[in-house]
């Protein structure tokens, strides 16, 4: 069981994350930019679903997509066999090729950065404080000493939702919104 951590803030206790909760919200919104990153390798590549819609002979109306087979081999065989670093790569790319498409130059190393904190929230079963510390399961029961050994997660966990958040919002406008670029 992991500890609830709380600390005073504006005279009321407030709950800290647990790393638990942390590790959660750092792997999930991981996985947000990777599906952003395969949906705009998709479309890239023309591999937008084909809708059909009509009705059969009974009058029932019908609709699906008729190259689901395609899309589901290229997910299959493609999409879930190509890491992350891999698609940023690809991504960039896209870019390149498109001169109305203008990124911030440290967009491509906050990205990096993005992946590294994921693999060391992921990796890590008993997380380590990034200079080596012991994490709240290993310290003494002293409440300061957790929050201290907490410190360094929660910078990480902090840096990742800020690059999250506008690295999300930076490729997500230049493919969808590009007017809304800032």
């Amino acid at each position: 069981m992991e500890i609830v951590l709380r600390k005073l803030v504006n005279g009321a206790m407030e709950d800290k994350k647990t790393i638990a909760e942390m590790r959660h919200e750092v792997i999930d919104n991981t996985i947000r930019i990777e599906i952003l990153l395969d949906d705009i390798i998709q479309t890239d590549l023309g591999l937008e679903p084909s809708y059909f819609s009509g009705i059969d002979t009974d009058g029932n109306e019908l609709e699906y997509i008729e190259n689901i087979n395609q899309l589901d081999r290229f997910k299959k065989f493609f999409l879930e066999k190509t890491n992350l670093d891999r698609k940023f790569e690809i991504i960039k790319d896209i870019i390149k090729g498109d001169p109305k498409k203008i990124i911030p130059q440290t967009f491509w190393k906050d990205a990096q950065r993005i992946r590294e904190i994921r693999n060391i929230f992921a990796h890590t079963l008993s997380p380590r404080h990034p200079e080596g510390q012991t994490t709240v399961k290993e310290v003494t029961e002293d409440l300061d000493s957790q929050i201290k050994t907490l410190k360094g997660w929660e910078k990480l966990y902090q840096e990742h939702t800020k690059l999250f958040d506008e690295g999300y919002k930076i490729l997500f406008n230049l493919f969808y919104f590009p007017s809304q670029i800032v």
